[in-house]
């Protein structure tokens, strides 16, 4: 007894899903093209940059990252999900800042998947114990980036946040691109500003007065995250706000430094992340 193959031998006209699946193939086709044509042009960028005489060029920049995300959900629509469609282009822009120069970061353990799912496999990655061994990477120049857990109670790397003096918050890590996000991106960079951010701060205050100022807080619209206590003397909150531009920041933190309370130490601003809504 013969075995009789199953061979498709209709035309595409006569066989909708074979149809469906050669255009599936010409689209895959153009957007590889196009990736293609993306990167000669990102080429193009190394070459000007090797051409300024700025020394310390900057390869990762989340603002930035956030205005070319902003843009394509704007243009979005159809049935793929916005953060799928977040994911795909995440992945892209490290493949490109890859292409660019050696971008390092450091991150504890905690963080694993969430940093692999944000930078893709393209972005050279060092895993370490504990933030705060994250942050002496990044103090010692290990690193380029340092990523961090969202501040928390229990997440308490932010109280010793000011004894790094040249690090900031630079941008941020999310499942959603909307919400709370899970981590904080640290780096030895200017701060930017988008058209909306969140601005990060601590303030060092007397233990007997954390009511106080959570209220002085609260009621200047600001967010309070967390307390911890230092010492038995000495309390730190680390607090959020809205704002757009450094010098709005920098008048509601003048609100607060000129209050009838004394302050431990004068505010320490964190840096800012971008947000979408």
């Amino acid at each position: 007894m013969s075995l009789k193959k199953s061979i498709d031998n209709s035309s595409p006209s006569k066989n909708p899903l074979k149809t469906i699946r050669k255009n599936i193939d010409r689209i895959d086709d153009k957007i590889h093209d196009l990736l293609i044509e993306r990167a000669e042009v990102v080429e193009k960028v190394v070459e000007e940059k090797k051409k300024s005489k700025e020394s310390n060029i900057v390869v990762y920049r989340p603002a930035r990252e956030h205005e070319i995300l902003k843009r394509i959900i704007q243009r979005h629509k159809g049935n793929l999900p916005k953060n799928s469609l977040i994911n795909i282009w995440r992945n892209l822009i490290s493949s490109y800042i890859a292409m660019q120069a050696e971008l390092t970061l450091s991150f504890s353990y905690t963080l694993e998947k969430i940093v692999n799912n944000h930078f893709g496999v393209d972005i050279k990655k060092k895993k370490v114990k504990t933030d705060l061994d994250a942050l002496k990477s990044l103090d010692k120049n290990e690193v380029n980036i340092s990523i961090l857990p969202y501040p928390s109670t229990d997440n308490d790397w932010w109280v010793k946040f000011k004894c790094f003096a040249d690090i900031f918050v630079i941008g941020s890590i999310s499942e959603s691109y909307i919400g709370i996000p899970q981590a904080l991106i640290l780096g030895k960079q200017n701060i930017e500003y988008t058209d909306k951010n969140i601005v990060l701060a601590t303030i060092e205050i007397k233990s007997k007065e954390v009511q106080q100022y959570t209220s002085l807080l609260s009621s200047e619209n600001y967010t309070i995250i967390a307390e911890r206590a230092i010492d038995s003397h000495k309390s730190i909150i680390i607090f959020a706000s809205k704002a757009i531009t450094e010098e709005e920041i920098e008048d509601k933190i003048e609100v607060i430094e000129n209050n009838k309370l004394n302050l431990q130490d004068s505010l320490k601003i964190m840096g800012v992340y971008a947000v979408f809504k």
